[in-house]
């Protein structure tokens, strides 16, 4: 076992996961606003739900499904499924943006917890929430994993510089790509921790006007960003 080599994979998985997390995506838009809504920490429960499929991904990479990724009409099939997938939660988020907002401090004012359903969501959005991705986006933690699965930047990333990664790795044995993998959870631990904390905490300092556009925001982002992977898969058939 060459611990030099384990470090550096580790070192640098860390660098280069750390450099792509914090660039504004899906996953940064999502903790933002369930960091907005339920507290600073969701940060390490989003996380720990990417860290669950990108490990999926690193065993479908093993086996050699990085080449089928690769492919264009499989980019874009992901793209265009992903991008549906981003409108209609930055929809729901815009829509929901004022009973959100309103609900929050309307608890703040009484000094009330946040009631959670079995899904890990405020129980009086329950009736208001039809869409299954929305329903299971009000658990963290199948956030964390959809947010990945459907968003075409992860997939192809995977398919690439993950690819690369897991190739370094292969001929250090199973210490080379546990390495690997965990120097890249670990920037995804940090950084969304640390952005859904500030979020979370600086919910003190809002008020209800304010905490309305931050969601507005995020909402808007997630349906901006759906868009353009939308077209962008569709460039990829024309």
């Amino acid at each position: 076992m060459d611990l030099r080599a384990l470090v550096a994979i580790f070192a640098t998985s860390f660098g280069v996961g750390f450099s792509g997390a914090v660039i504004p995506g899906p996953l940064t838009a999502y903790s933002v606003r369930e960091a907005a809504r339920h507290g600073g920490r969701v940060g390490a429960l989003i996380a720990s739900g990417h860290s669950l499929a990108e490990l999926g991904m690193v065993f479908l990479l093993l086996e050699g499904f990085g080449a089928i990724l690769s492919k264009h009409a499989v980019s874009a099939a992901v793209a265009i499924a992903g991008g549906v997938f981003l409108v209609v939660i930055g929809v729901s988020a815009i829509k929901g943006s004022k009973r959100e907002a309103e609900a929050q401090f309307a608890e703040q004012a009484v000094d009330a917890p946040v009631h959670t359903g079995a899904n890990g969501g405020p129980s009086g959005l329950r009736a208001d929430v039809s869409h299954l991705g929305n329903r299971l986006l009000e658990a963290p933690i199948y956030g964390g994993i959809l947010m990945s699965l459907f968003s075409p930047s992860w997939i192809l990333w995977w398919a690439t510089v993950g690819a690369s990664y897991v190739v370094w790795a292969l001929p250090h044995g199973n210490w080379g790509v546990a390495s690997f993998y965990t120097g890249h959870i670990l920037s995804d631990y940090v950084w969304l921790g640390f952005l859904s904390f500030l979020v979370g905490t600086g919910r003190r300092w809002l008020n209800p006007k304010t905490f309305r556009w931050l969601l507005l925001f995020s909402g808007a982002f997630l349906l901006a960003l759906g868009a353009y992977f939308f077209v962008a898969g569709i460039r990829f058939i024309v």
